[in-house]
Parts: structure tokens; sequence; C-alpha cells
């Protein structure tokens, strides 16, 4: 058997072994994220955590399972285009607009600090795909509480491709 390092590294190894046991049917939430966690190793762990939720999210486009996995319950939203706080008025509003909207993703960056995980990147709409088209240089900001996160702040700007900064955006 391998010699796991460290407890994150084992709850990990817990966690695929017990969700490659679950009844085929049976839809089981599989979150990952621990609200309680501390100590020693939590920044690798928001750092873990910021990453696999930026990839499922952005390039997976698929907010159900970063949700099941990162979001288990409390979720303060600032962003003006959602109708409201809570997990589930967050999903109702992104689940369909991935569904509908052919929306791409690039220059994804992300970092942890002070309990505030940090996801930069460019937003290209094609023309016809939503309300808006164009590209958009776009940060949200989440907080966690443990390797959970419980509150969402995100600014988007419109990218005009004419800026006078060189190095705008990035």
């Amino acid at each position: 058997m391998p010699h796991i390092t460290s407890a994150f590294a084992y709850l990990s190894v817990v966690t695929l072994v017990a969700n490659a046991f679950v009844t085929p049917g049976i839809q089981q939430a599989r979150t990952v994220c621990d609200p309680n966690a501390s100590g020693t190793g939590l920044h690798r762990q928001r750092q873990a955590a910021i990453a696999d939720y930026a990839n499922l999210i952005l390039n997976d486009k698929d907010p159900q399972t970063a949700f099941d996995r990162y979001v288990p319950g409390e979720y303060i939203q600032h962003a003006p285009a959602y109708p409201g706080d809570g997990r589930d008025v967050t999903l109702n509003y992104l689940v369909p607009f991935f569904r509908e909207n052919q929306v791409n993703f690039s220059k994804l960056q992300t970092f942890t600090g002070d309990g505030y995980a940090f996801m930069r990147y460019v937003v290209n709409v094609p023309p016809g795909e939503a309300s808006l088209d164009g590209d958009f240089a776009g940060v949200n900001i989440l907080r966690f509480r443990g390797t959970c996160f419980v509150e969402h702040w995100e600014i988007i700007q419109r990218i005009a491709g004419n800026e006078t900064n060189p190095h705008a955006f990035f």
C-alpha cells in the first residue's frame, strides 16, 4: 500500500474509494469540503479547492458538481445578476446559463489568502449567445469557511480591445 503523507491526501483517497462504491442510480452528495477544516495544511487544501471548483465551473461548465463538492449549505450571493442568496438560487441561474450558452473561458488563474479565494479569467460570449456578447475580464471572489465556499462576489468588465494600457486586465 502506498504511503500517504497527509491527512488531506488520506481524506482524498477515502473519498475516492467511497465514491467508487456508490450504488448505481442513487444520487448522493459528494461534498469534499470541510467547513471545520483548520491547521497547518489549510492553505494547501484551500488552493486545491479553488483550483478544482474553478475547473468544474469554468472549464467543465458543471456548476452542479462544483456546488455539490464545495457549497454544502449557506451561500451569500453579491453578484448583481443573481436574484438572491442561497446555493439553489445560484444553481437555478448557472445550470441553465451553461446549458444554453456556448461561453468560453481562458487565462484562468486562481489564488487564495486570508480566508478568500479568487478566480481571474477572460470569458468570451459569442454573438447571440447571451444578453451581452464579446470578451470580458472576470474576477470572482469567494469566502471560505474551512474548505467550503459560503460567500461570492463577481466583477465583470468588457474588454473593448482598444485599451490605452498595453497590459490592461492581464
